[in-house]
C-alpha cells in the first residue's frame, strides 16, 4: 500500500502502433475513380461539342435550303448553272493532280 501513496510502481508500459500501408489501396482506388470520373466528363464534352456542330449544320441545310425555295426561278437556273460550270473546271484540275 505504501507504493499507491509514494507512486513508486514496478512496472512502466510504453505502447506505439505503426501501420504502413504497402499497396495503399486505397489511395489507389480513389485515383482509378477520379480518372474514369475525367474520362467521363471528356466524354460528355465531346457528346456536347458534336451535338453542337450537328446542330449548326442541320441550321445552315435549312437556311441553303429555304433560301433556294425563295429564290425566283430565273435567278436559281443562273446559280445553277453557275456552279456546274464552276464543277466542270474543277474536274480537269483534280484528273491533273489525282485527286477527286
Amino acid at each position: 500500500m505504501s507504493s499507491v501513496f509514494h507512486n513508486n510502481f514496478p512496472d512502466y508500459q510504453v505502447s506505439l502502433n505503426v501501420q504502413i500501408p504497402i499497396r495503399n489501396r486505397s489511395a489507389q482506388a480513389d485515383n482509378q475513380r477520379a480518372i474514369l470520373f475525367q474520362h467521363q466528363l471528356e466524354a460528355q464534352l465531346q457528346l456536347l461539342k458534336n451535338s453542337a456542330l450537328l446542330d449548326v449544320r442541320n441550321t445552315y441545310i435549312a437556311l441553303t435550303q429555304d433560301r433556294a425555295r425563295s429564290m425566283p426561278p430565273a435567278r436559281l437556273a443562273n446559280c445553277s448553272s453557275r456552279r456546274l460550270i464552276a464543277e466542270a473546271e474543277k474536274v480537269p484540275e483534280q484528273i491533273t493532280s489525282g485527286r477527286r
